[in-house]
């Protein structure tokens, strides 16, 4: 009673490292640009019109996405889609993305480690050297999420409102239901973006306001002021 809760994650954030990382600039602009990252590969799959998509494609695209990200053969990534020969599509999809990938699985046979976007190793079995790209991309939201968490607590030193929970790359405030708590929580989100800069990545926040469930959140805008700019023009 009197308090609410401020769910606020970063926006396909495994998907995102992965753009960064490996360098596919034209995956990277369309989040930017607030594109679904699964409808965006699923149009090239299809080739279709982005707001043509269903969700049965979207899904395909989904696994063809985690699948190439985290280790996936050729086979394995055909079969789950279904459909034969999709391997040479995913390569034209991501051309810098399977160079990449190749060069991490290399580096681990001879070095048997990776680095996470802020330079944090991370050894990989030797015998695993497909996994490379999985440990800088987990590894590297890892490391993102704890520097998030500890931006926001040291802004939150003094005030009514604490972190009380992480859940993957999500991070969950508690906040006195009054007037001043939106803007808290707006800037809690700014703190989170910072810290991907600190990374090299410009990322997308959710915030999503919990009076009473944290599944019945409501959507809190980032930039009120630019929406209502917007609408008058």
């Amino acid at each position: 009673e009197g308090r609410r809760w401020y769910a606020i994650d970063y926006k396909q954030l495994q998907i995102a490292i992965f753009a960064y990382a490996s360098g596919e600039n034209e995956l990277r602009d369309a989040l930017l640009a607030g594109f679904d990252a699964h409808s965006y590969t699923a149009q090239k799959i299809f080739d279709k019109p982005i707001e043509e998509i269903n969700k049965f494609e979207r899904r395909v695209a989904k696994n063809v996405n985690f699948g190439f990200i985290f280790g996936a053969s050729p086979a394995k990534i055909e079969q789950t889609a279904g459909i034969a020969g999709l391997w040479s599509t995913v390569i034209e999809i991501f051309p810098n993305a399977h160079e990449w990938i190749m060069e991490i699985s290399d580096h681990v046979m001879r070095e048997r480690y990776v680095q996470t976007l802020d330079g944090y190793k991370i050894l990989v079995p030797h015998d695993k050297p497909y996994a490379g790209v999985n440990y800088i991309v987990q590894g590297s939201e890892g490391r993102l999420v704890q520097r998030a968490m500890q931006l926001c607590d040291e802004f939150l030193q003094g005030t009514d409102c604490q972190l009380i929970m992480n859940i993957h790359d999500e991070l969950v405030f508690d906040c006195p239901d009054n007037g001043e708590s939106d803007t808290i929580a707006r800037q809690l989100a700014l703190l989170m973006i910072s810290a991907g800069q600190e990374m090299g990545m410009e990322l997308g926040v959710d915030i999503e306001c919990n009076e009473d469930s944290l599944d019945q959140g409501q959507k809190l805008s980032l930039f009120p002021e630019k929406e209502l700019t917007d609408a008058v023009n």
